[in-house]
């Protein structure tokens, strides 16, 4: 039987000493340590993720915990690492927005509030520079496109009062990307869906806010509906 033999069948005979034993020369032996298991690691790195994939998987609780531990005790570098992270993957970053407000439209919609609520200074410059844009943006327009437009938003508010359920009139084409502030340019959409939009694409709704409407009216005899009614807004 060889020497590393031999070892070999001490360490399994005797565990509990061998972990000891090797504890010990670690702490004596630091630098050495690390650059022996680096080296190794490099040299055999399809083990090493097999070994690492292994022991994840059979501690999970310890590693949740020591992970945890980890970032409450590096807030920095785990700030860095993020922002390095979404600086190389922005792909992956709009995706995973994407995601999470698809799937939390109520918590996007607080967080909006909540941000907006904390931020009067930044909204209110927010608002005077779309205004800006949207007075550039209105070409030469008929009195008859004038009194289209604001019946496009009174009919966003008439669908988000009698459906109850927030609505925007959205601009197909975002003046940001070039659109006009102009009657063939805009439409109706629920407020989480132009949220989800925004200005990076188009996107034309199959739904009018007449068809909306009338679908609430056939359901209801409420005094405002026959209004609408009368007006001609719902058949």
């Amino acid at each position: 039987m060889t020497a590393a033999e031999r070892f070999t069948k001490w360490n399994k005979e005797n565990p509990e000493k061998a972990r000891a034993a090797k504890e010990a020369y670690r702490s004596a032996n630091r630098q050495k340590a690390r650059e022996v298991a680096a080296k190794w690691r490099a040299e055999n790195r399809e083990r090493h993720l097999a070994n690492c994939a292994l022991w994840c998987s059979e501690n999970k609780e310890k590693r949740r915990v020591d992970n945890a531990r980890w970032r409450a005790e590096n807030v920095e570098t785990v700030r860095a690492l993020r922002k390095k992270w979404a600086r190389e993957n922005p792909e992956k970053v709009k995706a995973g927005i994407k995601k999470w407000n698809e799937k939390n439209p109520e918590r996007l919609r607080k967080s909006h509030l909540k941000w907006r609520s904390a931020h009067p200074e930044r909204v209110a410059a927010i608002v005077a520079r779309r205004r800006a844009k949207k007075r550039d943006a209105t070409p030469p327009i008929t009195e008859a496109e004038v009194a289209a437009i604001a019946e496009i938003y009174r009919q966003c508010r008439l669908v988000t009062k009698f459906t109850g359920v927030k609505y925007h009139v959205d601009h197909i084409l975002a003046i940001a990307n070039g659109g006009k502030h102009h009657p063939d340019n805009l439409q109706i959409l629920p407020a989480i869906e132009n949220m989800r939009k925004g200005a990076r694409r188009t996107y034309v709704s199959p739904i009018k806010p007449a068809d909306l409407l009338r679908d609430v009216a056939t359901r209801t005899e409420d005094l405002a509906y026959c209004e609408l009614k009368a007006r001609g807004v719902v058949a």
